[in-house]
């Protein structure tokens, strides 16, 4: 087949491709754009004798998906299709065997149909005809054994997943029964049937409220627990449904999951069998994620809960006093408002008056209240170091244990709910019953010796909350297992490695930023250049393309490039193992046509990243997809670039930084010791005349 150049790429009309069918030649197709799916099959029957061509349709044979006018981007240059029965016969011989009193025939309809659920046409015309009632009653009659069951359920998730079917035509009685499939967990052989189960049912509880209340009913975290000792798919789902289910929790079952998520035996569960055999693949890291932020989350009634003088006073005012006799002992008056003074709270009249401000609130005098507890001896040292200081550097308790528990706050996010894309977290949080409280008396301690290392004042207290920031931040980098990890990292990055940290990081920013006049407008001089550079790689990107993953359920990919004139994106679906050639079947978007680019992750079962193009006014976006976001970036460059936009990644950022910096270096080689003024030297005046001797 002759090569077609780049340059007319636009100009393809035809599309070849290869068609068999049983006991018949195959046939070799050429179709331009104008011609119907339905006269592609009209001509293949007339051509193979077929009498009646609306019984048959075209079958991706990889695929085994449909060919309709909807998917018919999918048609490419060297693919291989079959032909076959349509998918209404199909689907009507499908029911006839299901409705047949043959046991065996019923099983393998419904294991033929959990394969054929894929396909998003055969769905249509399966709950075209009551196809799904069918199904529904198979499962509802609770006789089915189980890998015919797996196979049903497997079907059932598969077609409620395309979003054709609406959650109301599943019965409470299905969702009942499901939900005691989702509790057995008897062995290997039930497997599919639980992880189905239990993919369903989180299905259930984020898309139906009225479903939820039955799933709620009859599903414990305590019967979840056994699945997460099976394979990584069933824990999975199993730590999915548990986030479900409190994620979609109405206020009044909410106290009940808040339980459950810091229960000591859920916790331990997902600490031994899950996190320590060290889990793999991103929606796993992601739902251990979503489950530790969602456990941080119940800090925040704690943490912005005003305090109730009527009801609430009288116990916090135990704590506190309690707090004064653990310092300095039983024969104290812990009424005094010295010892208050002491303790190191602003208000010595009524310290209950410290916490009333939110956040951090009650939060901060509970994490203080265990502190003095649970680790007295180390409590007791650092209250008495302080109290007894003659000089202005001692470091108040009470108000910067107030100050660090909204740090650490913010630190973990405690409030916010948790993100779409994020897979990090932190082990050492399920270690203990009590991990925001242990992690205040890790920081309280780190705190106090920066401070003497620092020698603050109580007027320095947010440079040495800075300073305790950047150290917590370092270590959790790490992701410590366990909080004596987390201490033992806390040690190496003392207040001397994190001045050195900064003072390197003030030093390349200084070789980049300096502020003197001339290198300055050196700077502005050079930007454009730079700005242009990085503009021709981004188009020299985008010419070469990308090419994402395509649906979770088929081998192929997505793949987008633009064109050698830069004048149109071009992209198609091809097979992963293929190589691109320029005689794909291409589609096109014309540069000058976009009016606006948007760009997220499209986050359904599986995450695919990708931005979408916006032509006028009369066409749908075009959604693109890319396998990273450093190919969304530069694809966003790219085309805001070709638009005469601004390019404003991150990537763009990094890149000009790094260029700039680096031309700014070599131009300024030569100045190299040389006092470089401040601003720039007068311009001499003009002289008298320009009659100027040469000899």
């Amino acid at each position: 087949m002759a090569q077609i150049t780049p340059g007319r790429l636009s100009c393809i009309s035809e599309i070849r491709f290869a068609v068999t069918m049983p006991d018949k030649n195959p046939q070799f197709l050429v179709v331009n754009p104008g011609m119907s799916v339905e006269q592609m099959v009209e001509n293949l029957s007339q051509s193979w004798g077929l009498k009646d061509p609306s019984s048959y349709a075209l079958v991706d044979t990889e695929t085994s998906f449909y060919i309709t006018e909807n998917n018919r981007n999918k048609l490419r240059n060297g693919i291989v299709l079959t032909l076959s029965e349509s998918p209404r016969k199909a689907v009507h011989r499908l029911i006839g065997r299901m409705n047949s009193k043959e046991e065996q025939e019923n099983r393998e309809a419904l294991k033929q149909l959990a394969m054929s659920a894929l396909d998003f046409t055969f769905v249509e015309f399966f709950i075209e005809e009551h196809g799904v009632q069918l199904l529904l009653r198979f499962l509802e009659s609770g006789n089915l054994p189980g890998a015919v069951l797996a196979h049903s359920l497997t079907a059932i998730l598969e077609i409620m997943e395309h979003g054709l079917v609406p959650w109301g035509t599943l019965s409470p009685e299905f969702v009942s029964q499901v939900t005691e499939y989702a509790k057995k967990s008897k062995g290997p052989s039930d497997a599919t049937v639980t992880q189905k189960a239990l993919a369903l049912l989180e299905l259930v509880v984020l898309n139906s409220q009225t479903l939820y209340t039955i799933v709620a009913n009859n599903i414990l975290f305590d019967d979840l627990i056994p699945h997460l000792s099976r394979g990584s798919e069933i824990q999975q789902c199993s730590i999915a449904l548990m986030n479900a289910l409190y994620l979609r929790a109405p206020p009044e079952r909410k106290k009940r999951f808040e339980d459950s998520l810091v229960s000591k035996d859920v916790r331990t569960a997902i600490l031994e069998k899950v996190i320590r055999l060290q889990p793999s693949g991103g929606e796993m890291l992601h739902q251990i994620y979503v489950f530790q932020q969602l456990t941080f989350n119940l800090l925040d009634k704690k943490l912005n809960m005003p305090i109730d003088v009527n009801t609430q006073q009288f116990e916090l005012q135990q704590d506190i006093y309690e707090l004064i006799r653990i310092a300095f002992g039983n024969d104290m008056d812990a009424k005094s408002n010295k010892y208050f003074k002491k303790l190191g709270f602003q208000d010595c009249e009524s310290p209950i008056n410290d916490f009333m401000v939110t956040p951090p609130g009650i939060l901060a005098l509970n994490c203080m209240y265990y502190f003095a507890t649970e680790h007295t001896g180390n409590y007791t040292r650092i209250v008495l170091e302080n109290s007894c200081r003659g000089d202005a550097h001692e470091c108040p308790f009470g108000r910067t244990g107030i100050a660090l528990t909204n740090l650490l706050c913010s630190i973990l996010h405690v409030g916010e709910m948790p993100d779409d894309s994020t897979q990090t977290y932190h082990p050492m949080f399920f270690v203990c019953d009590k991990p925001f409280e242990e992690f205040f008396c890790v920081c309280i301690q780190l705190l106090n010796k920066s401070w003497r290392d620092m020698r603050a004042t109580v007027d320095d207290l947010d440079k040495v909350l800075s300073v305790v920031k950047e150290q917590i931040e370092y270590a959790l980098k790490d992701k410590p297992s366990t909080f004596e990890t987390f201490r033992t990292k806390l040690t190496a990055l003392n207040y001397s490695e994190i001045q050195r940290r900064r003072q390197q990081e003030r030093s390349n920013k200084e070789e980049m930023d300096s502020q003197s006049a001339p290198v300055v407008e050196l700077r502005n001089k050079i930007r454009p250049e730079i700005i242009e550079l990085i503009k021709q790689q981004r188009l020299k990107y985008l010419m070469q393309g990308t090419a994402a993953p395509g649906t979770t359920r088929t081998s192929v990919q997505f793949f987008c490039r633009l064109s050698p004139n830069q004048k149109y994106v071009q992209y198609v679906t091809v097979p992963e193992d293929k190589p691109i050639t320029d005689n794909e079947d291409w589609q096109t978007i014309e540069i000058r046509e976009i009016t606006s680019i948007g760009s997220g992750t499209e986050r359904k079962v599986k995450k695919r990243i990708g931005f979408s193009i916006q032509g006028d006014a009369s066409t749908s976006p075009v959604d693109i997809y890319v396998p990273h976001i450093h190919a969304l970036d530069m694809w966003k460059d790219g085309l805001n670039a070709l638009r005469g936009l601004e390019m404003t990644s991150e990537q763009t950022k990094s890149d000009l930084k790094t260029l700039l910096g680096m031309e700014m270096k070599l131009r300024l080689l030569d100045t190299a010791n040389i006092k470089i003024p401040s601003e720039c030297p007068p311009i001499p005046p003009p002289p008298s005349n320009y009659d100027f001797y040469y000899e």
